[in-house]
């Protein structure tokens, strides 16, 4: 039977989410305060918010004797930051939490030859592939609620078997772990349903890698085109570290799993705009959290016009992951040339010159998409070269989104400009 100490109650009463599902106390007090409420001191906490908190939270004092009872019949021990903090998951956790949840063997957590997973998805896939021997031991950094955890039956035989012990500083939501942001664009259109299969399938190996790394996945909520997709294969995957960002009040895609965060851009300028101007908006806030991107690009479409379109809002998004001067974002760059899939990851504005030099020298094949037919036609039109006109258009584009960004970039200096191409220069 665990027994806690009066102080130990009135850490996990305040300083976790047992008893109250939205207390964030863990994340937003400092040690000094931790040792003001314990004290039972709460007239020297500074902030009126916290102190309020406090006292609402000590009301629930019956309540916590009957959490704590529930937690003794499934077996979960409360543990503290004094017992875990040598603990090889601890550079996982995006802070230092006084209260932590935890059920499994303890040696585990001990045990530098631990694997410290922090998804399900990552969990599943070192176990099918590096326990062949039956020998490793998981610490699992909960992905979602404790009892959504414990509802899988892998997770279950894992920890009463002694190979897994789960641990979290939340017991109703995910753990708060440390963890890059991988911005995911891509085109809304794919005509070419073959071209549309290996460019997805290609991308989906990207996000798995970063997935199992416990990176969280940030995408906008088209209902079409990769957005689409990518949000499908994450659900698939039961992946939860994702942010979606909209400028609706829902996310146009709906039924999204409840541990996906969801951020909603609001305009701020006093002028009226646009909806595209406000999904532009958007997809420049998910390029300035991003710390790396993935992009598929697939140059031009015809659109419902009948008129060569280029792809532009993928290609803006990696201007402005590439020409971010303080933080520079590396982009893995999935794009379409000569009839297949290629990609490259690019660190600067110039690797991204290079691949749209490539489009100069392209052998078009006509092979029943829309596009190609419609080069043809251009080129049957008196076009010297099918692939040259492609190329000045994807030309004009990236010039004027590049000179676009300057100019917004001059009024915030701070940020700095992105590199001016010699190659764009020669109209």
């Amino acid at each position: 039977m665990n027994v806690y100490t009066d102080e130990q109650k009135r850490k996990i009463l305040l300083l976790s989410d047992l008893v109250d599902s939205s207390n964030m106390l863990n994340k937003e007090i400092d040690d000094g305060d931790v040792q003001k409420i314990i004290s039972g001191n709460l007239q020297r906490i500074k902030s009126d918010s916290i102190r309020d908190k406090v006292g609402l939270l000590l009301q629930s004092s019956f309540r916590l004797g009957v959490e704590l009872g529930n937690l003794e019949q499934r077996g979960i021990e409360v543990i503290f930051k004094e017992q875990y903090k040598k603990c090889p998951f601890y550079r996982k956790l995006a802070y230092t939490p006084q209260v932590m949840f935890k059920i499994g063997n303890t040696d585990i957590l001990n045990d530098r030859r631990s694997v410290v997973v922090t998804s399900l998805l990552g969990l599943e896939y070192h176990m099918e592939r590096k326990d062949k021997g039956g020998m490793a031991r998981y610490i699992f950094i909960a992905d979602r609620g404790f009892e959504n955890v414990l509802t899988n039956t892998s997770v279950r035989q894992g920890i009463s078997n002694g190979i897994i012990t789960l641990v979290s500083d939340s017991y109703h939501s995910m753990a708060n772990i440390r963890s890059k942001e991988v911005f995911v664009s891509g085109s809304r259109n794919m005509q070419d349903l073959n071209r549309r299969e290996i460019c997805l399938s290609a991308v989906y190996n990207a996000i798995v890698r970063h997935c199992l790394r416990g990176e969280r996945i940030v995408i906008g909520d088209s209902e079409r085109g990769v957005d689409s997709a990518v949000i499908d294969r994450l659900k698939k995957y039961k992946y939860t570290n994702v942010s979606i960002y909209t400028i609706k009040s829902a996310p146009r895609i709906s039924q999204l799993p409840s541990e996906w965060k969801v951020t909603t851009v609001v305009s701020d300028s006093k002028e009226s705009q646009n909806e595209q101007e406000r999904q532009m908006k958007k997809d420049a806030e998910m390029s300035k959290v991003a710390d790396c991107g993935i992009a598929v690009f697939n140059p031009a479409i015809v659109n419902r016009y009948q008129n060569l379109q280029i792809s532009s809002g993928t290609l803006r998004n990696v201007v402005h992951m590439l020409s971010r001067e303080k933080k520079r974002v590396p982009v893995e760059f999935f794009y379409w040339i000569n009839g297949k899939m290629k990609h490259k990851i690019l660190k600067n504005l110039d690797d991204l010159v290079q691949i749209i030099e490539k489009y100069k020298e392209e052998k078009i094949i006509v092979d029943n998409c829309d596009l190609e037919i419609q080069l043809s036609k251009a080129l049957a039109a008196g076009c010297k070269d099918v692939a040259e006109l492609k190329y000045e258009k994807i030309c004009q584009k990236y010039k004027k989104l590049v000179q676009s960004i300057t100019d917004l970039q001059k009024e915030e200096p701070s940020q700095g400009s992105p590199h001016q191409l010699s190659l764009f220069d020669k109209d």
